[in-house]
């Protein structure tokens, strides 16, 4: 039992993602550890008693005032006794034979050892948790001096404190999946997976590959591990500008961005680019120059998904009929979409209904069994507008 006590607090803490709420859990385990052992304690003293040839002289006989036929109560007896071995407490009860004796000083050399090491445990958890928070203490420790120091005004204090708590708040950093490659090097496939898991959710955002995820869910998970790369950017960062070639669709994870279409040197429309929202979905699928420019109005997380690498992975790495599904779309997206005047963002819900129309309709067209040259296909498609080859 000791050692599947163990595989379960290996297990709970591969599930804990806080250094605050793991060293909780080390403390909670190590407590947890002494009330078993000394629950095995306890019932090994009762059993000493209890098990006792008639006549011998126990524990049991030498207590007063006690019923020895609650269970209950006698556990507790015991209980309390081998606690007490472990800690400076008191207890009144005492060895009554050679037999108990000699059980007695095996538990206290046990204890001796045991709890020396529970205490060393604990001690580091505690230093471990004050630590944590070390740094943040001494900053704050210095703030208020210099505002003590120097007799800071009420008013003006507290915005100085909200801009440094706000300041604290923005440097924790979002860790990206390429920041655990120095971490663990993960097989090919537990990679695919946490891929899937990680932006799946986004990509799936965009109609077509929505779409997709209900025909060839491998597709999309290997779509992406191998063509989706997560990118943080500052505020005020311009992503792209007006009037330049890209080859990549964009999608918004965190933080707040601004799309502004540029009709003409003095019209311009702003769109705010909503989370899991995506932008030039249109470079996927052929060469596209941006309508506008992409800007972010705060710290941002994003996803982007490269035209060429999409390729390649669902020619290499995914069922032919994603690729058929998706040449389809395209030719039937080129046919519908008036690319003149389409901007790089899914301007309302009408036209995200477009989009969904046709994905359903490409793909639905695709999951029958017919036999399609892919690449003829793709080739009546317009010239500006292919998937590229």
């Amino acid at each position: 039992r000791l050692r599947k006590l163990a595989e379960t607090a290996t297990a709970l803490f591969d599930t804990v993602h806080t250094e605050l709420a793991l060293v909780f859990s080390k403390i909670a385990t190590l407590v947890l550890s002494i009330v078993l052992l000394n629950h095995y304690i306890a019932c090994i003293w009762y059993a000493l008693a209890t098990g006792a040839e008639t006549g011998e002289s126990t524990w049991l006989h030498a207590i007063t005032n006690v019923d020895t036929g609650d269970l209950k109560y006698m556990y507790m007896l015991s209980f309390h006794w081998a606690i007490c071995q472990f800690t400076p407490a008191t207890q009144n009860i005492s060895p009554a034979n050679a037999t108990e004796r000699a059980f007695a000083c095996a538990v206290v050399l046990l204890a001796l050892v045991t709890f020396s090491s529970f205490l060393g445990r604990m001690t580091s958890a505690m230093t471990q948790l004050m630590n944590l928070t070390a740094s943040r203490r001494q900053d704050d420790a210095t703030l208020r001096k210099f505002m003590r120091d120097n007799k800071v005004s009420t008013s003006l204090a507290r915005h100085i404190w909200s801009i440094y708590r706000h300041q604290i708040a923005a440097k924790e950093k979002k860790l990206q999946k390429r920041d655990i490659d120095s971490v663990v090097q993960l097989p090919t496939r537990l990679s695919v997976r946490l891929s899937a898991e990680l932006y799946s959710p986004a990509l799936q955002h965009m109609p077509v590959f929505a779409a997709a995820a209900n025909l060839c869910a491998d597709g999309v998970s290997s779509v992406c591990n191998f063509a989706i790369s997560q990118r943080l950017g500052p505020r005020s960062q311009e992503i792209f500008h007006y009037n330049t070639p890209i080859d990549i669709a964009i999608c918004s994870l965190q933080g707040s961005m601004e799309y502004r279409s540029t009709w003409s040197s003095w019209v311009s429309e702003v769109f705010v680019v909503e989370e899991f929202e995506w932008v030039c979905e249109f470079a996927l699928w052929g060469k596209w120059v941006t309508k506008g420019t992409l800007i972010s109005g705060s710290a941002t997380s994003r996803l982007e998904l490269n035209s060429n690498k999409l390729k390649d992975v669902v020619t290499q790495h995914c069922r032919p009929l994603l690729w058929k599904s998706l040449c389809a779309y395209v030719g039937m997206l080129a046919n519908e979409v008036d690319l003149d005047s389409a901007l790089d963002v899914v301007e309302d819900a009408a036209e995200r209904k477009i989009h969904e129309g046709i994905a359903a309709r490409a793909f639905a067209a695709s999951g029958d069994d017919f036999d399609i040259d892919s690449w003829a296909l793709s080739s009546r498609i317009s010239s500006r507008f292919s998937l590229r080859t």
